[in-house]
């Protein structure tokens, strides 16, 4: 994939990434959590609940389902399920950033993956919580 495509197509996942959390955070604000739940605890309880979830590969079309989809379906790529944990845990009134990942691999090095990171843990459902896999650099969108 030529440079200034990726380059193009990671601003345009990251756009559409944020304009699916702010309409999310919107619609899970009725979401009521305990308000004595600590920082690690909230992270590890969205962290089982998103694992939970069946991962299902990205297929280039970049599609991000809101949270209430990904619900009720019960399935999603990285996008959808790290919009998930974000709009829940911002419900929650829990500090979140979504980290893109880059990776370098056979296809070249390009933003490949994305999770949430709640109260400064790494929650992505495919490890176990606060892990991540080696990767070149992130770019942080704090929410």
């Amino acid at each position: 994939m030529p440079t200034a495509y990726r380059e193009r197509h990671d601003a345009n996942t990251y756009t559409m990434v944020a304009d699916v959390v702010a309409a999310a955070k919107a619609s899970a604000a009725a979401c009521t959590w305990p308000h004595s739940l600590d920082r690690k605890r909230a992270a590890a309880i969205m962290h089982r609940f998103a694992a939970a979830i069946e991962y299902t590969e990205d297929q280039n079309d970049q599609v991000i389902q809101g949270p209430w989809v990904t619900l009720k379906r019960g399935k999603g790529d990285c996008k959808s399920t790290a919009v998930l944990i974000a709009a829940m845990c911002l419900s929650a009134g829990r500090s979140v950033k979504l980290r893109f990942v880059e990776y370098d691999n056979s296809q070249g090095r390009h933003y490949a993956h994305v999770f949430a990171v709640v109260d400064g843990r790494a929650v992505d459902p495919l490890l176990p919580i606060g892990e991540q896999y080696p990767y070149i650099r992130h770019l942080d969108m704090t929410l």
